[in-house]
């Protein structure tokens, strides 16, 4: 059996909320079809909660390396590395998903994703208050993403393009993409969203074309749901006239 491909995750704390920081480690512990370097840059408050959580995941076995601490470069082995800010999960499967796009195009690797509305609980896990779906175009653009702080979470970069150095406070992470993007092609990977991102703008208002196209991304998404609830024979009846009129066997 071939060994599997090795991916380097960079996660990097903008608070001292030591649940966001366990939530990321998990989600990247139990990702499938890769090998993860991990390293982890978080406030001194955070330091040793972190030492005995990368111990502490560890256990749960997998091909995962957990460092907790920025290392003075990229893992010299990693096809592709990305950039988490602690609080960003993401569907098992996703990183293997990702890095095969990047090998198959050659490409930067862009994921759907959904921003995750949260409460901060005191000595708790936040509270999720909603998810709401971002619009991501076929070729993702630079300033279409980086409308979320948190953007780089939902990027794979190939090794060969990625910037040298590990970026820390928000906007390094807009520098350290705009090293990256036009380095050669951006692909977005099919499929639902399978990242979600902390909702870290101050503000949630309508202020661009590509904010208008994340209410309709979201309408899309809710208006069957609403129908399926209200009225589960018209959703169905409904659903069947849209696959025969597209031609599906089902």
């Amino acid at each position: 059996m071939s060994s599997l491909p090795r991916l380097h995750v960079h996660l990097v704390a903008w608070s001292d909320e030591p649940w966001d920081v366990e939530g990321s480690l998990f989600s990247l512990v139990t990702q499938e079809h890769v090998a993860l370097t991990v390293s982890v840059a978080v406030p001194t408050p955070l330091q040793q909660f972190v030492s005995e959580a990368c111990v502490r995941l560890a256990r749960l076995g997998g091909p995962v390396e957990l460092q907790a601490s920025t290392p003075r470069a990229w893992a010299p082995d990693a096809e592709a590395v990305t950039v988490w800010v602690a609080g960003t999960v993401a569907a098992p499967d996703q990183l293997g998903r990702a890095l095969a796009a990047c090998r198959a195009e050659r490409a930067l690797a862009v994921a759907s994703t959904c921003r995750v509305l949260r409460q901060s609980v005191p000595g708790h896990p936040p509270y999720v208050l909603g998810k709401t779906r971002r619009f991501t175009s076929s070729t993702p653009t630079l300033p279409e993403l980086e409308r979320d702080p948190a953007f780089l979470g939902r990027c794979v970069v190939p090794a060969a393009r990625a910037p040298g150095w590990f970026p820390g406070p928000a906007e390094e992470h807009r520098r350290w993409a705009a090293a990256a993007w036009p380095a050669g092609p951006v692909t977005r990977i099919p499929g639902p969203p399978a990242v979600d991102l902390p909702d870290l703008r101050p503000e949630r208002s309508v202020r661009s074309v590509d904010d208008v196209r994340d209410v309709l991304a979201e309408l899309r998404y809710q208006a069957p749901r609403w129908l399926e609830r209200r009225s589960p024979v018209g959703f169905s009846r409904l659903r069947g006239l849209y696959h025969r009129l597209r031609g599906d066997d089902h």
